[in-house]
């Protein structure tokens, strides 16, 4: 992983929160608990049903130093964010079936309505920032690197 990441992800998050700007949005909008909870925790949980606590720590650490590691620990580390990539991806669209369920059980009532249709929009937004800002540069990285040790 290369160490101006940061900067890029910055600049990336700048590009996102000026498009809300300019479409004169409210970033308040994009900030839903519910949403949050409904992507992340059971994610979570789902990734701790295949990987320990140590092995989450590792995959990051991986990415980021540039010779440590077995091909074997890189290969699980790409297993592990690539099994992350996949969850996320499954939850937003969960969260987005739940937020639909929400929508067509609110009746004539506005309020729940958009409730349901900002807790579907926003899990599925959650989900692919995720994966653009996080599991796919992070698994590049150690793709990356099981290439270098391959050819050495």
């Amino acid at each position: 992983m290369k160490k101006s990441y940061f900067f890029y992800l910055a600049a990336s998050l700048a590009a996102i929160a000026l498009a809300i700007f300019f479409a004169r949005g409210s970033y308040l909008l994009f900030f839903d608990p519910p949403s949050l909870m409904l992507t992340f925790i059971p994610t979570a949980f789902m990734l701790l049903a295949v990987y320990s606590p140590g092995e989450f720590i590792n995959a990051f650490k991986l990415a980021w130093h540039g010779n440590e590691g077995t091909k074997s620990e890189i290969k699980n580390s790409i297993a592990f964010f690539d099994t992350a990539q996949k969850l996320l991806l499954l939850m937003g669209i969960i969260g987005l079936m739940l937020g639909c369920m929400l929508m067509l059980s609110a009746g004539w009532e506005v309020q729940k309505f958009s409730f349901g249709l900002s807790v579907a929009l926003v899990c599925i937004l959650y989900a692919f920032l995720t994966i653009f800002l996080v599991t796919i540069p992070f698994k590049n990285a150690l793709e990356k690197k099981l290439n270098d040790i391959e050819q050495e």
